[in-house]
């Protein structure tokens, strides 16, 4: 057996090599992709609120942008050196309460802080999370390691099989640069697919397809939120910068908090990819 391994061709092993190369990335994308949440039922979208739809969209940056977005709609945030003048009777949830106390009632002008906004916000982001897990639109985090692990096993066919025919095409004095190229090649073609596996379950790449699809009218101007009795919070939790271009005032004003990698965006996620849909998967 080992004999007729040697005995393969060159350039006839290069082409088994490649077709075992896309054997291995098909199988690396399926263990991190498909779960048996996808035949479950997609929850109803009126049951989600906006922190909780933000959260899957775009993690926990999009839950702390949905926040500033509700404070700078109640006159809560002071802009540019102006003064806040909050609307009077507006309760707060404990999220927009900490957050307020987090930017001591100052929007922030860079998109850091985000990130700096959601770790003091930590202890009421965790909750969404958890009911995002339970409703299987996230991946536990126990489960979505273990299923990177899987994937990071598929390489072990690559550098074994490939492995062994470059140690002895180099005995032999063959030319194996071409093997070497297609096993890097492979090799970064499983990291990047392990990398952009996201936090969504299939069922929860879906759910969010439909609550876009169904809510695609938010994108577009709307001068008559309150008359529609719809929660302009819910577009930009699963719009993100796509809707605060489009609602009246907020882009100049969020504009300064707008991630550099986010210009070019078009699905309006505005959070962490998911490997296919925002994540982007969400959920960074």
């Amino acid at each position: 057996m080992l004999d007729g391994f040697i005995r393969i061709p060159g350039p006839d092993f290069l082409v088994y090599f490649m077709v075992l190369e896309v054997v291995l990335c098909l199988a690396a994308w399926w263990v991190t992709r498909m779960d048996p949440s996808w035949a479950v039922p997609p929850p109803a979208l009126e049951r989600m609120d906006a922190d909780t739809l933000a959260m899957l969209a775009g993690g926990d940056a999009g839950v702390v942008r949905a926040s500033l977005f509700r404070l700078w709609r109640g006159n809560r945030l002071a802009i540019a050196g102006g003064a806040a003048a909050p609307v009077a009777g507006e309760a707060l949830t404990g999220l927009d309460q900490a957050l307020l106390e987090g930017v001591n009632g100052v929007l922030p002008t860079r998109p850091e802080e985000l990130d700096r906004l959601a770790w003091t916000v930590r202890s009421h982001l965790a909750p969404i999370r958890e009911r995002l897990v339970a409703a299987r639109l996230l991946f536990d985090p126990v489960e979505r390691r273990r299923r990177g692990l899987l994937a990071a096993w598929t390489a072990l066919p690559l550098w074994g099989i490939g492995g062994s025919k470059f140690l002895l095409g180099l005995w032999h004095h063959r030319p194996v640069v071409l093997l070497a190229l297609l096993m890097i090649l492979g090799q970064l073609a499983l990291i990047g697919i392990i990398r952009g596996m996201g936090e969504r379950t299939a069922l929860g790449r879906k759910f969010l397809r439909q609550g876009r699809a169904r809510l695609s009218w938010l994108r577009k101007p709307q001068p008559s939120w309150e008359r529609e009795g719809t929660d302009p919070a819910l577009g930009v939790a699963l719009f993100g910068w796509a809707f605060l271009t489009a609602f009246p005032g907020a882009h100049e004003t969020f504009e300064p908090l707008r991630p550099k990698t986010a210009m070019s965006s078009t699905d309006g996620s505005g959070g962490s990819s998911d490997g296919g849909d925002s994540g982007g998967d969400g959920g960074g």
